[in-house]
Order: C-alpha cells, then structure tokens, then sequence
C-alpha cells in the first residue's frame, strides 16, 4: 500500500513536470510563429490618399522653389537693365558737356565704372557720345583722351561682336613695330579658316619689299599682343582681330580691311587723320579704313 501511495505521488509529480514542459513548448512555439510571421508579412500598404496629398505637396514645394528661381534671375535682368539705362543716361548727359571739366571728367568716371561693373553701354550711345568729345577736341585739348577713353570702351564692347573663327591654329610670328613689355607674356598669332591669297588675311607694312605672308593663306589672323604696343602708321591689317593690345597711330598711311579691335586702349594724334580713325572705330566693331 506503501509503495502504491508513493508510486501514485510520484506519477502525480511526472504529470507536472511533463505539464508544465508542454507549456515552456507552447510558448516557444507562439515566438517562433510570430518571428516568422514578421519575417513573412508583407510590407505595409501607404494608404492612397496619403500617397496622392504627399505627391502634390512634392510637387508644390518644386514649383515654389523654381518660381523663386525665376523671379531672382527676372529682378537680376531688370536690375541690369536699370543699371544699362542709368549708365546710358549719364553717358548721354556728360557728352552734352564734352568741353567743360566736369563732363570730362564724369565721362570717364561713368566709363570706368561700366568696365568695373560689366555694363554694357548700347553701341549707338558710345559712337555718339565719343564723337561728340572727337568734336569738341578740336578746339579743347583735355576732350582728345576722353573721346580715346570712348574708343578704347567700344574696343571692350567689340568682344560681342566677333566672327565664327572655328578651329585656330599658329601662325607666323612676324609682328612689325611691337614695343616688347619687360615680363609680359610674348605676342601670340592664331590662323583660321583659308582663302584665296588675294583674300587672306594680312598683318603687314605697307612697303612691298618686306612682307611676311601666312604660308596656309589665312582667312582671318588673331593677334593677340599682351599689352605689348603696336604702330599702325604704315601697315596693312586685313581679316584681323587685334586683342589686348595698346594701339599707337601717328598720322602716316594706313590700310584697315575688316579689323577688329578687342580690349584695347588707343594712343592717336589730334589731328584730322587720328580722329577719323577714331571715329571709323567708334562706328562699327569691324573697322575699314585707308589713308594713301
């Protein structure tokens, strides 16, 4: 009876423990479901609405940041446009006044500050302002370099106004009458384009015996000069581009076919012949000029 008793409590304590191990089975088996049901549960759906209200805030944000952005370039041309009309204006006024000492010298402070600032007067206003100060030179000494200053601007201005040149290639180096700068960079000649020899290009003087040609026969020469100075006064430039240079002309024979000057300033006599030439610049950017 003993061992009945005893053998029923020991069952009794079996069935706990086996009860109570198919608890701790159970509840792994709940994790290990629920781990795999993260694993295995598609991604969640945005709802369609959300979606649609997010897109057109997308879309709202761009088109607000991109109306900003043309409005500022729209402001940035319109402020260049009034700075164009004021610098005009005061260009128009100062050469009313081309003999007295404060349109002179206003002249030049306004031409100074459309160079600083890159204003670019309209060519028509530059010609009939520098002409008017060419005029009044005549009788009035200091209006001669503020015409110059005049002719030296429409030279910047020039730079809009050049030829398709396309592909460039070196050319021959013979540069006559070049007053070399200590420590400035050697004058640079380019070549484009080819045409018949009695239509290339030329950089040359005018006397027959010394004349150096382009061997490809160039339609135009780009000379580049550094700041070195050259004399124009006996010398046939044709299908030139003449760039950074300081331009010397003293009165003598000339031969200008289609050239163009490019950044450069001007040092002329005041005479008949130096104001035509400075005149004929100030017209066009391609200048054609000849006194025999």
């Amino acid at each position: 009876m003993w061992i009945d008793e005893e053998m029923a409590l020991n069952n009794d304590q079996l069935d706990r423990k086996i009860e109570k191990s198919d608890k701790a089975i159970a509840k792994l088996a709940e994790r290990i479901a629920a781990v795999e049901g993260r694993i295995a549960a598609p991604p969640k759906q945005f709802n369609p609405v959300v979606t649609t209200v997010l897109a057109i805030i997308g879309a709202a944000v761009l088109a607000f940041w991109g109306w900003i952005a043309t409005t500022l370039v729209q402001h940035g041309n319109t402020l260049a446009g009034i700075r164009q009309s004021l610098v005009s204006l005061g260009v128009k006024v100062a050469a009313n006044n081309p003999i007295t000492p404060s349109g002179q010298s206003d002249a030049k402070m306004i031409l100074r500050q459309a160079r600083e600032g890159q204003i670019q007067i309209p060519g028509p206003i530059v010609e009939q302002a520098g002409k008017s100060f060419i005029d009044a030179a005549k009788t009035e000494s200091t209006a001669w370099d503020v015409a110059l200053d005049f002719v030296s601007y429409r030279s910047l201005i020039n730079s809009n106004f050049l030829p398709l040149l396309g592909k460039q290639r070196a050319s021959y180096a013979f540069l006559a009458q070049i007053k070399p700068i200590k420590g400035a960079p050697s004058p640079l000649v380019l070549a484009a384009g080819s045409a018949p020899p009695g239509r290339a290009a030329r950089f040359e003087p005018l006397n027959p015996e010394v004349i150096a040609h382009d061997q490809d026969e160039a339609a135009y020469l780009i000379v580049d000069l550094h700041g070195f100075s050259v004399v124009l006064d006996n010398m046939r430039l044709k299908h030139v581009i003449l760039k950074n240079a300081h331009v010397m002309y003293r009165g003598a024979p000339i031969d200008l076919q289609d050239v163009t000057f490019v950044n450069c300033s001007f040092e002329f006599v005041r005479d008949d012949r130096g104001q035509q030439l400075a005149q004929a610049i100030l017209a066009t950017p391609a200048v054609n000029y000849q006194i025999t």
